[in-house]
């Protein structure tokens, strides 16, 4: 489901798509894309700044204490 840049997503929504993939999985490419994008500038180019140091702290956030092996 492809959402347009600023429109809402319901919390339990989010938290469903961040469960369907394994812990195991996301955690070293949130862990990637954190390094990749540690500096101001290279997180504010990138599109729809979907890789601001929030969102990826959240999503790790989420996988850990919501997420599972078994999605």
């Amino acid at each position: 489901m492809t959402r347009a840049p600023g429109s809402r997503v319901r919390d339990r929504d989010y938290v469903a798509r961040v469960r369907r993939h394994r812990t195991s999985a996301l955690l070293p490419l949130i862990a990637g894309a954190s390094a990749a994008y540690s500096l101001g500038s290279s997180w504010l180019e990138s599109s729809y700044r979907k890789y601001t140091p929030w969102a990826l702290a959240d999503a790790a956030r989420v996988s850990l204490a919501c997420g599972n092996e078994y999605r």
